[in-house]
């Protein structure tokens, strides 16, 4: 295997089975291995028990990667400083964070690795806040749009949806709507359809926030599944629920939706008020 392919390994919903394919990948103890490559996987492993929320241990897994680096090309010390990052965003160390984001960005902008520098602007653009998210988002997507390469595509839709969810921080449910609507019309054009689902579900809260419930409950009527192992459909069509007057209904949804969410790795760490709401709903409080 080469680092070309170290992405294809990645099952992104579930970051336990990501771990255990990156770990069999390891070489033997005393085994020779290439440094780089070594610490690449290494990189992965790390960012793969970070989503499970094992932050020390990821912090050591790096710390053993970047040991290996010494004379290593720009990849591998890219994969470190973004996956370090992680870890800082995670766990409240913001600054720390977009320091080596940026530091991220600048060696893969400079080494031309145009995948990995669209992923470090993503991050600079999740851990800043108010205008700075939105001006990085930005120049995000001014990056992705000067390359022509498929799978930048695909962090578009990342990029408008996350810019979504900085506008709903701020209260700005019109823009959000708009955003959501760009990263739908990018999933259907690259018929990602389980994207394009998610950002019917988005689309409905944005409406919902905004004041529109009526679009919002046609919205979430036509989008959800009672089968979607994502929480956020769930707590979508029960927030709806409740809007309308129909808290029996909503609960089991609400349940539901803490179930999921509360196990979904891509869940924001600090969002514990959002869970206990959840429950709380779900338990008819």
């Amino acid at each position: 295997m080469t680092p070309a392919d170290i992405d294809a390994l990645w099952v992104w919903r579930d970051p336990a089975e990501s771990e255990r394919r990156f770990r069999a990948l390891l070489p033997p103890d005393g085994a020779a291995a290439d440094a780089a490559w070594h610490a690449e996987l290494r990189s992965q492993i790390a960012r793969a028990v970070c989503l499970q929320r094992r932050y020390d241990e990821a912090h050591a897994i790096l710390d053993g990667a970047e040991g290996l680096l010494a004379g290593a090309p720009p990849r591998p010390r890219i994969r470190c400083r973004l996956e370090r990052g992680r870890i800082h965003n995670d766990t409240g160390r913001t600054e720390e964070a977009l320091a080596l984001f940026r530091e991220a960005w600048e060696l893969a902008d400079a080494a031309g690795e145009i995948l990995l520098a669209a992923d470090a602007l993503h991050m600079l653009a999740c851990a800043a806040r108010g205008e700075e998210n939105l001006r990085w988002h930005r120049v995000a997507l001014e990056f992705c749009g000067r390359h022509d390469l498929p799978r930048l595509r695909r962090w578009e839709f990342t990029l408008h949806t996350n810019m979504a969810d900085e506008y709903e921080r701020q209260g700005d449910f019109e823009n959000g709507r708009r955003a959501v609507e760009r990263s739908l019309a990018v999933a259907e054009g690259l018929g990602m359809e389980a994207a394009a689902r998610g950002a019917r579900v988005f689309l409905a809260r944005m409406h919902r926030l905004g004041g529109d419930l009526d679009r919002a409950r046609a919205v979430i009527g036509a989008a959800f599944d009672p089968a979607d192992p994502r929480g956020f459909a769930h707590e979508e069509y029960a927030e709806c629920l409740l809007a309308a007057g129909r808290a029996e209904e909503s609960r089991p949804h609400f349940r539901r939706a803490h179930e999921l969410l509360s196990k979904d790795p891509w869940f924001p760490p600090g969002a514990t008020e959002r869970l206990a709401r959840l429950e709380r709903l779900g338990a008819g409080g």
